[in-house]
């Protein structure tokens, strides 16, 4: 229901902070310009539905991220590097759709679980 109402620029905002990660990572997960998020946030607009499914999705995969690896910067370290149980894909990369976090969510569950095989 939260997606469906839209996430506020000040939520995104929040996220941000949680997150250690610039504007610009933020506007390559929505597929946005930084110029159009900057409108955003000066306007404390709300992101459409879409936009506000992969912001709490992201949260989520922060949230698992944290739990495996301890804290926010050791998880933004892994994110850069390709990953062998992604197929040595690149997570940040991955985490610019919405099948690609969930991916990455699904990676951070099995490495949380010891199911690295």
């Amino acid at each position: 229901m939260q997606a469906y109402e839209g996430i506020s620029a000040k939520k995104m905002q929040e996220l941000m902070v949680a997150t250690h990660q610039e504007k610009n990572f933020f506007a390559d997960i929505l597929h946005i310009s930084p110029k159009t998020l900057d409108r955003y946030i000066k306007e404390d607009k709300k992101f459409n539905p879409t936009e506000s499914e992969k912001m709490l999705k992201l949260e989520q995969v922060y949230e698992w991220g944290k739990e495996v690896f301890g804290d926010v910067d050791t998880f933004n370290r892994w994110i850069i590097k390709p990953a062998y149980g992604l197929g040595d894909r690149i997570p940040k990369i991955l985490m610019q759709t919405h099948g690609g976090l969930t991916l990455v969510e699904d990676e951070l569950i099995r490495i949380a679980y010891g199911a690295l095989a």
